[in-house]
Order: structure tokens, then C-alpha cells, then sequence
């Protein structure tokens, strides 16, 4: 239509650059020099839409940007990659629910192919850094591909199949292929392990974290196994379903203790590295699924009063601020995404897991969740103590996980696990609004370590630790 075609003439990369479609004049493809990108598009442009379906002109565009794409790999022509994925971005945010669902099969592959280019490389770095990388190819690839665009894509295209909040929720047992679901199908784990990996630099890994959090279904977290018609399989695709996900939470578990090298520790940045992993444990526990695999974790749960327990030592370390204030609703994240899509989680009643105590978030701008522009770091620490504590009253209280998450057995296997629980606990406990240093723990907070130390004591301990604080 001549309106999109005007949007397509129109955009450009980045403010104050030449227009894209300017930019494609300027590359050909070395297996055919005589025709420019702009004039390959601009061929393709009359055959693209239907009549009465306004939407097929967007599909039909993002397919033939994909084929540019997918060509650009094939040719190791990777000079226009960074122009494509800018305006598969625009084309996708101009209707990404009724463009993503028809484009997963191409767009994953190439995406996670070429992500992987510059991935790998850093996998097999001594720090992921490859500014000086011996090989000039590889230093070549570092400028012509940006990791974080492509898994912005994947992003964007993920959140436009999450399922409508009016959309009614499947009953049966086997899943409905709903394009949620064929997202995380053709996702392999291998690319979100390596994406996970604190070798990436903080967007990227940061980016990952976020997209995993579209991932959350009633029978699965993360991609999903390849499954097969025939029932007498289902048993073992739910076993590969429990697999992806203990490796997933044991992976993003891990940096709730031990945060990539970029998040220098005392910076802000540790901190907000930190509450990223929290924050997706707690999009896993929306569902039912991923709460009761989390609550079944041998690791989840004492990292989780591992990292508690520094957060409030952290906290009391802090310096006083000059101007203190209470950090108001520090149990929920605020809203620091500025124009970013929010999404709520699709099916919480049918998801079974945190949605019903209050827990649930809009996902994060993949480019903003870890910033040296974040929040500052006192107002992170209470993010992170008011939101690990409700997802460990939620694990250990309700009924559908209290069975699974056995925290006395599990923290008794791990070093010190039983002392730091009890410490934290009381200290929350006996948080006084009217300090500085706790003004930020509401009470809700406090309330909820409160029933859980009841839960943890006799009332004889409660008592002594009574005394203790008095």
C-alpha cells in the first residue's frame, strides 16, 4: 500500500543517518553485484499482501527481509545484517501479534545463527572480550552484527505470540500448538544456554534473562523438547520438559550467588545482575509448572536465602543517604522499561502459580534491565529482599509446592543453609520502618517473613530470637 510504503522509504537506523532503504542501495550481494538490496526489495514490493488482508503485506515483508537475511549468511555478506534486523524490528513493532506467528520458523534459526557468530567466540575467550581479537574476521563480525538487536527481534516476535488475556486457556493434557508454544519448539536450548553464559556482555545476557520470561506455559519453561505424536511418548517428552527446566533454573539460580565479572561486586550493577535472576525465577513461578520445578530444586531455594541474607547484609552496609526516603512499593519493580511493551503473564488463573499472590510484572525492555542507569542501589536491595521473600513464602506455604520444596532437608544439605534462613528471617522480622537503612522494607515484607519463621520455629525459639533483637 502506498502508506507502508512510504513508513518502508521513510526509515532510518538511528537519528540522523540516511534513510534504510538509502542504506540497501548501497550493498550487493557478491553472488549477484548487478542488483542492489534496495532493488531487490522494491522488485519484490507489488507481489507482496493479499486484497481484504491488510496485515499479509507486514508477513510477506518480514519473510523477504529474512530471505535477505538468511542470504547474508549464506554469501558471509555480513555488512547489510545490522540494516535488515533494524527493519524487521520496525516492521515487527507495527503489528508483532499478527506478524510474529507466521514468521518463528525462519526468524529463530537465522537469528540464533547469527547471534552465535559472535557468542562463540567469546565462549571461547579468556574474558569474552574480543576488541583484540587475533583474528581480523572475528573483530570484522563484532561490528557488523549486534547481538542485542537480534535478540530484541526474538523478544519482540516472543511477546507478540504470548497468548490474549481473554484468550481461554486449553483443558486438555496435550498442548494446544498455540504460537506461544511453537516459539519455544523451535528455540533450542543449547542458544539460550550460551546467551546465559557471563562471558556476554551485560545486554546481551540481560536480554536472554528478559525473553526467557515469555517462555512460561502450563507445562513447560523454556524451549521446548521436540514431541511426537504418539501417546506412549508423552512420559518421556515430560521428562525432557523437567530436564530443560532443572538446567534453566539451575542456570539462572546461579547468578543469584555468583553474577557475571561485569557486575563488579559493591556496584550497582551486582545488585541489578542479581535481581535480574530473581525476577525471572519469579516469572517461572507464575505458572504452575515452573513453581513446582523450582520448589523441586536440590538449588533453588537455598541460593534464593543465600542471596537474601548478603542483600540484607548489603543493605546494612550501605551508607546512610543524605536525603532518605521510604522507596515506596519496593515489593514490586517499578516501571523503568519508558516506551516498552508491557505484558502481563497470559492464563494466570490456569498457570496456577504466583499470579495469585500479586506477584506478576510487566517484562522488562530488553536494552534497560541491567544499567548503570538503573535504580540506585539501596532501592535495588529492598527490590531484591521484597520479591525474593514473597517468592519464598509462596514456595514454601502454598499447598501445590510446600510438599516439593522440603526447605528444612534442603537447607540442612547446604553449607550453613538452616543459620542464614533463620538469621534472615529474624532480621526481617524486627525491620523498624523508622530506620533508614529499613525504610524501604514494607510491611507486607515483614509480615510474610514473619509467618515464615513461625512456620520455622517452636515458640520457645521464637522467644529466644524474640529476646535476641529486644
Amino acid at each position: 500500500s502506498p502508506d507502508f510504503l512510504k513508513l518502508f522509504l521513510n526509515h532510518t537506523t538511528m537519528h540522523g543517518q540516511p534513510p534504510t532503504f538509502d542504506m540497501f542501495s548501497r550493498f550487493c550481494f557478491p553472488s549477484d553485484p548487478e542488483r542492489s538490496l534496495a532493488s531487490i526489495v522494491l522488485q519484490k514490493l507489488p507481489q507482496m499482501g493479499s486484497p481484504g488482508d491488510p496485515t499479509s503485506l507486514l508477513v510477506d515483508f518480514a519473510d523477504t527481509l529474512i530471505d535477505l537475511w538468511h542470504q547474508c549468511l549464506s554469501e558471509r555478506y555480513y555488512g547489510p545484517i545490522y540494516h535488515l534486523v533494524s527493519l524487521l524490528l520496525y516492521t515487527l513493532d507495527l503489528n508483532a501479534v499478527e506478524v510474529a506467528p507466521h514468521i518463528l520458523s525462519s526468524l529463530i534459526p537465522v537469528c540464533a545463527t547469527t547471534c552465535r557468530l559472535v557468542a562463540l567466540p567469546r565462549l571461547n575467550s579468556a574474558d569474552g572480550d574480543l576488541s583484540g581479537h587475533p583474528d581480523a574476521v572475528v573483530r570484522q563480525l563484532c561490528l557488523n552484527i549486534d547481538v542485542t538487536q537480534c535478540l530484541s527481534v526474538l523478544y519482540l516476535a516472543a511477546s507478540g505470540c504470548l497468548p490474549q488475556p481473554l484468550q481461554n486457556p486449553t483443558s486438555s493434557d496435550q498442548p494446544q500448538d498455540t504460537p506461544q508454544l511453537e516459539f519455544w519448539k523451535t528455540m533450542e536450548l543449547d542458544f539460550v544456554l550460551t546467551m546465559l553464559s557471563p562471558k556476554n556482555p551485560e545486554e546481551d545476557w540481560s536480554a536472554m534473562m528478559i525473553l526467557l520470561r515469555t517462555s512460561v506455559a502450563p507445562h513447560s519453561i523454556g524451549p521446548i523438547p521436540s514431541s511426537a505424536t504418539n501417546s506412549t511418548n508423552r512420559r518421556s517428552e515430560a521428562k525432557n520438559a523437567d530436564a530443560v527446566a532443572a538446567t534453566l533454573i539451575d542456570c539462572v539460580s546461579s547468578f543469584l550467588c555468583e553474577p557475571p565479572k561485569w557486575a563488579t561486586p559493591r556496584s550497582a550493577k551486582e545488585i541489578a545482575a542479581r535481581l535480574a535472576a530473581l525476577r525471572t525465577l519469579m516469572a517461572f513461578a507464575t505458572g504452575h509448572f515452573g513453581a513446582r520445578q523450582i520448589a523441586e530444586s536440590d538449588v533453588a531455594i537455598p541460593r534464593l536465602v543465600t542471596v537474601l541474607c548478603w542483600a540484607l547484609d548489603r543493605l546494612y552496609d550501605s551508607d546512610l543517604p543524605l536525603s532518605p526516603e521510604p522507596q515506596a512499593g519496593a515489593g514490586r519493580p517499578p516501571d523503568e522499561r519508558g516506551d516498552s511493551m508491557e505484558l502481563d503473564h497470559p492464563n494466570v488463573e490456569s498457570a496456577g502459580g504466583m499470579e495469585a499472590h500479586g506477584t506478576s510484572e510487566g517484562l522488562t525492555d530488553v536494552s534497560a534491565e541491567v544499567t548503570d542507569a538503573a535504580p540506585d542501589s539501596m532501592s535495588l536491595l529492598h527490590q531484591i529482599i521484597a520479591q525474593g521473600t514473597r517468592l519464598l513464602h509462596f514456595l514454601v506455604t502454598d499447598h501445590r509446592t510446600s510438599d516439593a520444596a522440603n526447605i528444612s532437608t534442603k537447607l540442612a544439605a547446604s553449607h550453613g543453609g538452616s543459620q542464614r534462613y533463620f538469621l534472615t528471617l529474624a532480621r526481617l522480622n524486627f525491620a523498624e520502618e523508622d530506620l533508614v537503612l529499613e525504610a524501604g522494607i514494607d510491611a507486607e515484607t515483614v509480615e510474610l517473613a514473619h509467618e515464615l519463621l513461625e512456620l520455622a520455629v517452636t515458640p520457645d525459639e521464637g522467644d529466644e530470637i524474640s529476646e535476641m533483637f529486644d
